[in-house]
């Protein structure tokens, strides 16, 4: 999840430079997987700014769940400045139902 959508939605523990974020296993290509990713929200309705965002987690989850699901680039959870991969094998789409269940448990780990 965009932080900035995370931001513009009021999830805090999502928000932050120290939120869980998805990572490819692969470091090659990196820069344009990550165009990539922000292509298909925009695709789906999802601003690159997330200020601009007026819709809610759940039709954010929706959307991103659409935009992603052909991405079967695999990759990891961790919270970003710590070695502890928290969940692996993940495609981008895996990854957000992993954040969704997270969030709606009230379980986001947070650094």
């Amino acid at each position: 999840m965009p932080r900035s959508i995370a931001g513009a939605l009021g999830i805090t523990e999502l928000s932050q430079k120290t939120s869980i974020a998805w990572y490819p296993d692969k470091g090659a290509g990196t820069a344009d997987l990550h165009k990539k990713l922000h292509r298909e929200l925009i695709e789906e309705g999802i601003p690159y700014h997330g200020s601009k965002y007026t819709g809610t987690a759940d039709e954010f989850f929706d959307k991103a769940a659409k935009a992603y699901k052909d991405i079967d680039v695999k990759g990891y959870l961790k919270i970003p400045y710590t070695d502890d991969r928290l969940f692996e094998n993940l495609t981008p789409a895996e990854a957000l139902d992993k954040i969704k269940e997270l969030h709606s448990n009230g379980k986001i780990p947070c650094k």
